[in-house]
């Protein structure tokens, strides 16, 4: 069952209770694609419970990955709005179910940050350094990097508040990782050049790539 409406209404009443099976993920069905990108997450969900029942010191968790989001329980406001809530959830970090409702939270706090911004003073920044064989070292090396750059005299001239997503990719080429930070930040021109030779100084010469652009309606809706 999918949400049918996220009601604003506090003093939400059960209607009725109405416990519905989850989709059952099936092995050779193969990603749905973006219109069925909810139906997509049980299919992922069974990959990592697989992946997890194959390891050491995670197992454990793979009952409680694969009994997550399986039954639904119905829900009705006072304005008559439908919707579907998950009985229970596993808060596995990895678990597709449930960064899906982090990253609906984690949404709602950055559009109270950006929405009353002007498009013109805000920027979005992507920064790295060279690929790292092991994640946790480079993960770790880019935090470092990143509070340098932070405490930095250009830094702290130009921006005046910002927001920074860690992503990690992996490269199955070469065996190796690739942590960059996702910056949005709000503050007066900053060029290239500069922000380049200032991450450069901040990661002690590793920095690879800085790219920045104004971050526009457009980019703002994606």
């Amino acid at each position: 069952m999918i949400p049918v409406h996220n009601s604003t209404d506090r003093n939400r009443r059960r209607k009725q209770v109405v416990l519905s099976e989850g989709f059952i993920p099936d092995s050779k069905q193969g990603f749905l694609g973006r219109d069925f990108r909810f139906l997509d997450r049980y299919e992922l969900q069974g990959l990592l419970v697989e992946a997890l029942a194959q390891t050491k010191h995670h197992r454990r968790k793979a009952a409680a990955v694969s009994d997550c989001h399986r039954m639904y329980r119905h829900w009705r406001c006072r304005n008559g709005h439908d919707w579907a809530e998950a009985e229970n959830s596993c808060s596995v970090r990895v678990c597709p179910h449930c960064c899906a409702r982090r990253s609906r939270i984690l949404a709602a706090r950055i559009d109270r940050f950006l929405l009353p911004r002007e498009n013109s003073a805000l920027r979005y920044v992507v920064l790295s350094e060279r690929n790292s064989s092991n994640v946790a070292e480079g993960m770790k090396s880019l935090w470092a990097s990143w509070f340098r750059l932070r405490r930095s005299v250009r830094w702290k001239r130009k921006v005046r508040g910002c927001i920074v997503a860690l992503e990690v990719t992996y490269n199955s080429q070469e065996d190796t990782w690739h942590p960059h930070l996702n910056v949005i930040f709000e503050g007066d021109y900053f060029p290239h050049e500069e922000l380049r030779q200032a991450w450069i100084e901040a990661t002690e010469q590793r920095g690879e790539i800085v790219w920045i652009v104004r971050l526009t309606p457009e980019r703002r809706a994606k």
